[in-house]
């Protein structure tokens, strides 16, 4: 006798469809299927999925794994010589991986680049700047000298023994 279901977690449900946990746990509230709960609290509950249900809301990813690629280069999705893992040559080292001295001089380049782009920046405003600077000079001369009458005026009293006798 062939079953027509499957009991999974919530997890194992949800890594078969390529959906999220919590998505999973809607699906199968929605369609009511049937649940079972673990002898302990901490067990995960198990949900009894048809097996129609698994095949047919699989990804187009997992369809396409069930036929083997062809390298026949004349038919449909052919896949090029020298793709196939066997067919590709090992990897230096794992993917993503760069040595320090390449990364070293990677981030030399980036400086070198970003204080060229800063030189150039500033030349280019250097001369709006100096003009800004110019027409405000008076207003930030009036402003520190009322910042100093104001600094003059809040400073501490001394009482009048301290003042006599230092």
């Amino acid at each position: 006798m062939v079953a027509d279901h499957v009991w999974l977690t919530y997890k194992e449900l949800a890594e078969r469809l390529n959906i999220g946990v919590d998505s999973a746990r809607h699906k199968a509230k929605r369609r009511k299927w049937a649940t079972e709960a673990g002898n302990h609290p901490s067990d995960a509950v198990r949900i009894k999925v048809p097996l129609v249900v698994l095949e047919r809301e699989r990804s187009p990813v997992d369809r396409s794994l069930d036929t083997p690629p062809t390298t026949d280069p004349l038919s449909p999705g052919a896949v090029p010589r020298g793709s196939l893992p066997h067919e590709m040559p090992p990897s230096p080292g794992p993917v993503g991986v760069i040595p320090i001295e390449t990364a070293m001089s990677m981030i030399s380049n980036a400086e070198r680049r970003a204080d060229v782009e800063i030189a150039r920046l500033q030349a280019g405003h250097k001369a709006e700047i100096e003009r800004l600077q110019a027409s405000h000079r008076e207003t930030i001369n009036l402003l520190f000298q009322r910042l100093a009458t104001i600094a003059v005026a809040n400073r501490p009293r001394l009482s009048l023994w301290r003042r006599l006798f230092g």
